[in-house]
């Protein structure tokens, strides 16, 4: 029985532990994982495919580019997020996943630059390795770092250059104390140029401050990209930036400027190798053109587009990237994939007609876009009690 095998057949690679791992994290909370996302994903692959051939494939190669995904709560916006990780991930990339909160917002620069130092990302045949030092730690033991420079390439923050070329090629010399708060100043704790001296550190200054955060979030990211290794940075809107805030206010102009600053630096390359991606909800871009006119104005036109051509603009709807505009058609689609999925698991008691009654079930109370999260939530543990 094919049950038997350890994998599930060539339309859906994964084990049977993956694919109840897959629908346990569903049902429990709703929000999945990157393997999670592709195994119970419907109607992205042609988005999917669009994003490895012109985005990792392309432009990533030479420069950088940002995109904004909008939807309401409940409507995919996280589900998305974790695809484009799985794709990431098997394209080799680093992955910063960044959710946007109170404390970690984008007026707070310094904040979000030193979530990405600890939370960046390197998934290896061996497990993933989280952090910038850790993942230096482990290219210094793979790569030919005699031919590395980073300093030829003039990044704006020589102290972390400095501080990476440094960790990097003395990586097996360091006492575990040097490593130690050189490590710290990598994730942008305040370690002083005196301090790091005592312990034979150099030329390393300038630790990580709300003046200067912008530059090390660029430097970071080209510096991985001459080191070989683009990186994906996904924000995921969570806490409504401008929603808890006056258009007037300090804090809204410095979010609002930043993502400006972002998106020029994106379209005018002035950091290379990264693509960053704002999963943002449907009032976000409008309170943007109040806080910020030349910047709401920018995105929100291309938000209205709905076709494929909206891939290559700024802003995407959810719906519009996916093959199943319409709520009933994704529906069915929906059924379909969980009625495969519980033939791979063997489960015999569920019918397709099961699960079209708790489908349109959930399409009769919810309006809007949110229907896909209780859809699936739905569907996953109807599954789940079958087992």
């Amino acid at each position: 029985m094919l049950l038997c095998e350890k994998r599930l057949g060539a339309d859906m690679p994964y084990t049977r532990e993956e694919i109840v791992s897959a629908l346990e994290t569903v049902a429990e909370v709703g929000v999945p994982t990157a393997t999670a996302a592709k195994i119970l994903d419907v109607g992205t692959s042609e988005y999917l495919e669009y994003f490895q051939r012109e985005i990792i494939d392309g432009i990533l190669r030479v420069g950088s580019t940002c995109c904004f995904f909008e939807g309401s709560y409940g409507s995919g916006k996280t589900h998305l997020l974790q695809l484009l990780r799985h794709l990431a991930e098997n394209n080799n990339l680093l992955v910063a996943e960044i959710m946007l909160s109170r404390d970690t917002d984008f007026s707070n620069w310094k904040a979000v630059t030193q979530r990405i130092l600890e939370k960046m990302q390197l998934k290896t045949d061996s497990g993933v390795i989280e952090s910038v030092p850790k993942i230096l730690d482990y290219l210094s033991d793979r790569m030919e770092l005699s031919d590395i420079s980073l300093k030829k390439y003039k990044l704006p923050h020589v102290g972390f250059v400095n501080a990476m070329e440094f960790f990097l090629k003395k990586n097996k010399n360091l006492g575990f104390v040097s490593k130690k708060k050189l490590a710290d100043f990598l994730l942008g704790q305040r370690i002083g140029t005196g301090e790091l001296k005592k312990h034979k550190v150099y030329g390393v200054k300038s630790p990580l401050s709300k003046r200067n955060a912008e530059l090390v979030f660029k430097t970071i990211l080209s510096a991985f990209f001459h080191l070989g290794y683009p990186i994906l940075i996904l924000f995921d809107e969570m806490d409504q930036t401008f929603q808890s805030v006056q258009a007037s206010s300090n804090k809204a102009q410095m979010a609002a400027n930043l993502i400006r600053r972002l998106i020029d630096a994106c379209s005018f390359s002035n950091f290379q190798g990264a693509c960053l991606v704002f999963a943002v909800s449907l009032n976000f871009i409008p309170r943007c053109a109040e806080v910020y006119p030349a910047l709401g104005e920018r995105l929100l036109l291309s938000s209205q587009v709905l076709d494929k051509s909206c891939w290559r603009l700024p802003v995407s709807r959810l719906e519009s990237i996916n093959t199943y505009h319409d709520h009933h058609e994704f529906a069915v689609a929906t059924v379909g994939r969980f009625v495969s999925l519980a033939g791979k698991l063997g489960i015999q008691g569920i019918t397709r007609d099961d699960l079209n009654f708790l489908a349109r079930d959930v399409l009769a109370n919810h309006a809007g876009l949110d229907f896909r999260r209780p859809l699936v939530r739905r569907l996953a543990s109807k599954l789940l009690a079958e087992l």
